[in-house]
């Protein structure tokens, strides 16, 4: 993004001595004297520097924004890479920040030009190898590009595995902006030599000691882990943002050291860091794409081949116990941790154990939760604990510590020993019935299918899964929440398992600590009805391989991970639930599953609150769900309300509808490659986005969305974000209240970034937003129509960078200055722009302003009582204006101008009407490239009609309305002592200039006029005064 300062101060008239118009007495004026002025207008002679007014481009102000965030929020340990040969660039990909001196871990195929070998991340060439190696960072907070800031020597560059440590030499001085910047500018840069010690004292105070990245041990990882992925994927223009992305891991090759997960990284991310989701500790370096899996080198290969010398892995802790039969309370309880280690070889400096009562069931430590007892030593390698009985399971945990205070913590709950005491009353296979006491299983073994295994009030735990592969109902006392007939799993299997059958329902029972609480295989017609399922080790509910299922009424609560899996599910109704507080997703939508939900409720789940991914598709029905509180996960990542990714072909993986998404701590919504429709025409269709920690609905990588008739309110960054090559209509919503994220930046209620053609944005209320009502940056062929732009800061709409955009009967209204701007209409550094019948009132700057921007077309426009210019077209713009209507701008602050063309911008003015301005009703200035002022009126301004100005060039004033001005109807001359002459007009022809109270047309002795004819002159001060073309003075009638 092109960012720079251009100002430019406009001045006004010269003191002038004005002769005596001895034929009407009336207007006889003393020289210097002021001229009939209106109110607001300036004095003769004044001149607008004074009044300290500027231009400021907009995008300026994005940078001094930023800047601010700089100054207060901390880089990302993850780096963008760009290899260059000489001046010539080569790639880009991404690495990540070893150790605060400076060490860089990345692949050897980024310095090299060549991809990852085909996906085998070994032996690349080495024929195309760089020579000049940049490290972008992110000073400008994380949801902005790198910055080019630091330049790298390689340490080692072990391309038979892919792998080569940098160590950052140099910092560059220059202001860059972005990976664009640096390729122009390559051959400016100001570089200054860093020593280790001088990168740690500034990498110090720019990454926290929580942000950065500790190497592990991937050993630990285990099929279906989930992994963070953090890198920064590849664009054409190189506008790349750091992405957070999560993958879920397939196979772990121990031979070749290679991790291979699912399809999530992309090109760029190269290098980039692997995080084990669960403890945010690197197991790996992105290195390739294969087929449709994510491959990565894994940490341990990194270590042995020597690029972590002096590189502290973190420790790993681990512990045994007996499991199987489960321990009973008050028996004692061997723990033993032998097993962990430390990937360096390290001794362990400290082996610390803890328990305490695991009240929300979910695996997890509760900080408020007390600990019982807690007991370590140096090699205290073993321990022996006895639990008191209670109707909670204790929570181990083992610390261990190595000499560097590098630590790491696992912890598990225990899983005790309860007797079985209910009674089980079922229908026999022969019709006859039976109770029983203390097995749940046999009666279902024994019972006739079809019928129901009634489970009285108490508390079981067979020693397995209560396994069901018949068709029947296990009804327990009493509707959820209850907790009557409480089912308690060992841990290890699930609580029931329900598979290769079909019609099984299971209602009114609490089922707790299995590994899943119930598993779903291969069944169909399962229903599940007021069940309370919680406290599970993972997740809460599986449904998987085909199976159909329909859930209402349940709570799914605090289990260790999804509450929800379905992977792989035919149809699957999910009505009215309430899934809350598990630890990793409340409900996730995988491997072309197929979810409808109504009235579901997820609340304070980590990670993500629903993730629809793998071609999978979600459906709610009016009454909808509601998305609260989800959190950052382990690792400090996503707390996205709904999460939709890698969408089916040809049609859309989500339609949300009648939801509320509230107070999460990331995006409200996110869609991701994939089609999704967000709201709809009916008021009961209509979501509710409120409150989230990011983005309220974030569009991105080619995706494809519908997103009408929502209120999204009170987020933060952005009401709604398109980028990347996503494709948004946006239609009929309330978008308000944006807020900046901590550091003082964003706040845009819409924000079209990098996205792909053919957006539309359309019939939305977008109002009171901490920044710009909408900016739409670096896209193309794209309608903007019928809005309401009320009451945003600094831009109502910010054009930047784009082109062929329609932004069409709009109504920007009330945008706030905030010191600066408060703009109605912003176009910077764009072309082929239209701008038509939009009404832009009362706002606290200029109406319509253009920098560096071609080819617009701003006709048919209603541009009333804004402040400063009603429409100002600067620096080496070109467009046409063309029937706009602009009227009491303000002077304040100066200059009140109704239309403004300077600084080498060529215009044609038609059929304008600028009216009751207090400067001029057009003015030319410091351009030689405005063609035709033609059939314009410009009256009752409270200086002057038409100016021409300082080294300003006109070829025709023709056929317009020029009256009743404060002033002078057409008034040329030189203002500034810079400029060598004052206004030229080739041609002033048929216009009609009467009743202004100055002269009619007025050229200083700086100033020409060439042509003059065919005008009505009447009732004015005076007629003429033709400067330097004398030979004019009777012609101009």
């Amino acid at each position: 993004m092109k960012r720079f300062k251009s100002t430019f101060l406009f001045s006004v008239l010269l003191l002038v001595a004005l002769p005596s118009l001895g034929s009407t007495p009336e207007h006889n004026f003393a020289a210097g004297e002021e001229l009939g002025t209106s109110g607001g207008s300036l004095p003769l002679g004044s001149d607008l520097s004074s009044f300290g007014f500027s231009r400021t481009r907009g995008s300026e102000r994005l940078v001094k924004s930023l800047a601010q965030a700089q100054q207060t929020q901390q880089i990302s340990p993850v780096v963008q890479i760009a290899a260059f040969q000489g001046n010539q660039f080569l790639q880009a990909g991404s690495g990540f920040i070893l150790d605060l001196h400076g060490l860089i871990l990345t692949n050897s195929h980024i310095l090299h030009r060549v991809s990852a070998a085909g996906g085998t991340c070994k032996d690349i060439s080495k024929d195309n190898t760089a020579d000049r190696i940049f490290i972008l960072v992110t000073e400008k907070g994380i949801k902005n590009v790198a910055v080019p800031r630091y330049v790298a020597t390689v340490v080692s560059d072990r391309n038979d595995v892919d792998l080569a440590l940098l160590q950052i030499s140099e910092r560059i001085e220059n202001t860059l902006q972005d990976l664009t910047d640096l390729k122009n500018k390559i051959g400016e840069l100001t570089r200054v030599a860093r020593s280790p010690a001088q990168v740690a004292a500034e990498l110090s105070q720019k990454l926290s000691k929580e942000e950065q990245l500790v190497p592990w041990d991937a050993g630990v990882l285990h099929s279906d882990q989930w992994l963070n992925l953090r890198g920064f994927p590849s664009r054409l223009d190189d506008s790349v943002l750091l992405d957070s992305r999560h993958a879920q891991v397939t196979t772990i090759n121990e031979t070749t050291g290679l991790i291979y997960a699912t399809l999530d990284s992309a090109p760029g991310m190269s290098g980039g860091p692997v995080i084990d989701r669960d403890n945010g500790l690197v197991v790996g370096i992105l290195c390739a794409i294969q087929g449709n899996q994510t491959v990565a080198r894994t940490i341990n290969v990194a270590a042995a081949v020597g690029l972590l010398q002096g590189i502290n892995r973190a420790p790993v802790a681990t512990f045994e116990f007996p499991k199987n039969p489960n321990p009973g309370f008050g028996q004692a309880v061997s723990f033993n941790g032998t097993a962990s280690v430390d990937p360096d070889g390290q001794p362990i400096k400290e082996y610390r154990w803890q328990w305490r009562f695991d009240k929300n069931g979910n695996n997890q430590i509760d900080p408020d939760e007390p600990v019982q007892e807690e007991r370590s030593g140096s090699n205290l390698k073993q321990v022996t604990f006895t639990f008191p009985a209670s109707s909670f399971d204790p929570l181990v945990t083992l610390t261990v510590k190595k000499d560097d205070e590098l630590s790491n913590s696992i912890s598990q709950k225990i899983v005790m020993k309860r007797e079985c005491q209910v009674k089980v009353k079922y229908t026999k296979s022969d019709g006859s019935t039976a109770t029983i006491d203390g097995s749940i299983q046999q009666a279902i073994r024994d019972a006739l299918a079809g019928t129901t295994v009634n489970v009285s009030a108490g508390t079981c735990q067979e020693q397995e899964s209560l396994d069901i592969k018949k068709s029947l109902t296990l009804k327990g006392v009493g509707g959820v929440g209850a907790d009557q007939t409480i089912l308690v799993g060992n841990g290890e299997d699930p609580a029931i398992y329900v598979h290769d059958t079909k019609n099984v329902t299971i209602t009114g029972v609490t089922v707790k600590n299995g590994a899943q609480g119930i598993r779903i295989f291969k069944s169909t017609g399962v229903n599940l009805n007021s069940n309370k399922i919680q406290g599970n080790l993972q997740q809460g509910v599986e449904i998987s391989t085909q199976s159909t299922a329909k859930l209402v009424d349940n709570q799914i609560s605090n289990n260790g991970r999804e509450g929800i899996s379905l992977v792989g599910t035919e149809a699957v109704e999910l009505l009215g639930n309430t899934v809350s507080g598990n630890g990793d997703k409340g409900l996730i939508i995988e491997k072309q599953s197929k979810a409808t939900l109504s009235g579901e409720i997820l609340r304070d789940n980590s990670g993500i609150g629903i993730l629809v991914v793998g071609g999978s598709e979600l459906r709610t029905l009016e009454n909808g769900l509601t998305v609260t509180g989800t959190k950052l996960d382990p690792s400090g990542d996503f707390g996205h309300a709904i999460d939709i990714e890698d969408g089916p072909r040809g049609k859309a993986a989500a339609t949300i509808i009648g939801g509320r998404v509230e107070g999460n701590a990331g995006v409200g919504l996110i869609v991701t490659n994939a089609a999704a429709q967000i709201g709809g025409d009916k008021a009961s269709e209509r979501n509710q986005i409120l409150k989230n920690g990011s983005d309220g609905i974030r569009v991105q990588q080619q995706a494809d969305a519908i997103v009408v008739n929502n209120l999204i309110s009170e987020n933060s960054l952005s009401g709604i974000l398109v980028m990347n090559e996503a494709r948004a209509t946006i239609q009929g919503n309330q978008i308000q209240k944006t807020s900046t994220d901590k550091a003082g930046a964003f706040g845009r209620g819409i924000d079209i970034e990098r996205a792909g053609d053919g957006n539309i944005i359309q019939s939305n209320t977008i109002a009171e937003n901490a920044e710009d009502g909408l900016l739409i940056f670096n896209t193309r062929a794209s309608q903007i129509k019928d809005n309401t732009v009320n009451s945003n800061a600094f831009e109502g709409i910010f054009v930047l960078k784009s082109s062929e955009l329609l932004i069409s009967s709009n109504t920007i209204q009330n945008t706030r200055a905030q010191g600066k701007e408060g703009r109605g209409i912003s176009v910077e550094d764009s072309n082929d722009i239209t701008l038509e019948k939009n009404r832009i009132l009362e706002n606290e700057g200029t109406g319509i302003i253009a920098f560096g921007s071609k080819v617009l077309k701003v006709e048919k426009n209603t541009i009333w009582d804004n402040r400063i210019v009603g429409i100002d077209i600067h620096e080496k713009s070109s467009a046409i204006l063309k029937g706009n209507e602009v009227l009491r701008t303000k002077a304040d602050p100066p200059p009140g101008t109704g239309i403004e063309v300077s600084n080498d911008s060529a215009v044609d003015l038609e059929g304008n009407t600028a009216s009751q301005n207090p400067r001029a009703g057009i003015t030319i200035f410091r351009t030689l490239l405005v063609g035709t002022i033609k059939g314009n009126t410009l009256e009752k301004n409270g200086q002057h009609g038409l100016i021409i100005r300082d080294d300003s060039k006109v070829k025709a004033v023709d056929n317009n309305t020029i009256r009743e001005n404060g002033q002078h109807g057409i008034y040329l001359y030189k203002g500034v002592t810079t400029t060598s002459r004052g206004g030229i007009a080739e041609a002033i022809t048929n216009n009609t200039i009467t009743g202004n109270q100055g002269y009619g047309i007025y050229a200083d002795d700086f100033s020409e006029v060439l042509k003059c004819e065919g005008n009505t002159l009447s009732n004015n001060g005076a007629d003429l005064k033709t400067g330097v073309s004398p030979n004019l003075q009777g012609k101009c009638k």
